[in-house]
């Protein structure tokens, strides 16, 4: 077998194992309690599973032309605005990566995650703080998981992380969000949330028509950051949906 069918025959594999994990994991209780998330996971599975198992049958396909397939079919079989979806986070535009949206965004950031470890190690708050100094409207709304949330202790699951070190990360990260808070005031604000993680999101204006966001999925224990699924939603595509994930960040008693 030459060496271009064995990769398709591992990507076709690959492609169909994510989507039995993601049905899988549409069918976990807790799942339910985020609105529109289990019919999410649901439908994606079905897609992937029929991507896979045809780029198994058919492994003459270009790797190009089945990446572009996926992201097709992926966009018909769920009902969520979907404008883009990447396999691997490195695959994501420059313009759509943390570091870039400040300087896109013209009046709000929404920004969900966990301790945004990396994010910190890689100048986050520098990147905004440059943005502050060009854009005197912008302003940035952090969503932060409880430090002090049962669910902590589950979060290493996510990316082999101890619950200690998630601890300290979020104590961190608030210590340095306080400081640029006595310089910038309301132009910075962060809350927590309680329940257990799944996804991380951002949102460049949410109020207005040109509004996106970026969510980066935690389906799978231990995966690497890199490797994670993220998808580009629109707000054109559908207003209702786009307001209610806005909504869940800056009112995380609603998401």
């Amino acid at each position: 077998m030459d060496r271009t069918k064995i990769i398709h025959r591992f990507l076709g594999s690959f492609v169909t194992i994510i989507g039995l994990l993601l049905i899988l994991v549409s069918e976990i209780k807790f799942i339910e309690i985020i609105p529109y998330l289990k019919n999410f996971l649901s439908n994606a599975g079905t897609s992937c599973v029929a991507v896979g198992i045809l780029e198994i049958l058919f492994k003459s396909l270009l790797q190009k032309e089945l990446l572009t397939g996926f992201v097709s079919t992926f966009k018909k079989a769920i009902s969520l605005p979907v404008d883009e979806a990447y396999l691997r986070r490195d695959e994501v535009p420059a313009n759509r990566r943390i570091f870039n949206v400040f300087k896109d965004a013209q009046e709000v950031v929404l920004i969900k995650g966990i301790s945004f470890t990396i994010s910190m190690t890689a100048g986050l708050l520098h990147n905004i703080e440059a943005a502050f100094k060009t854009n005197k409207k912008l302003r940035v709304f952090f969503s932060i998981h409880n430090p002090n949330s049962p669910c902590v202790d589950l979060i290493k699951q996510i990316g082999n992380v101890s619950s200690e070190r998630t601890k300290n990360d979020i104590d961190a990260l608030t210590t340095a969000l306080d400081k640029l808070k006595i310089k910038y005031g309301d132009r910075i604000i962060y809350t927590f949330y309680d329940s257990f993680p799944t996804c991380s999101i951002f949102i460049v204006d949410p109020d207005l028509d040109r509004g996106w966001a970026k969510i980066e999925s935690y389906l799978f224990p231990g995966q690497p950051p890199n490797e994670r699924f993220n998808f580009i939603l629109s707000k054109r595509q559908d207003r209702d949906y786009f307001d209610s994930l806005a909504g869940s960040i800056c009112h995380p008693e609603n998401g």
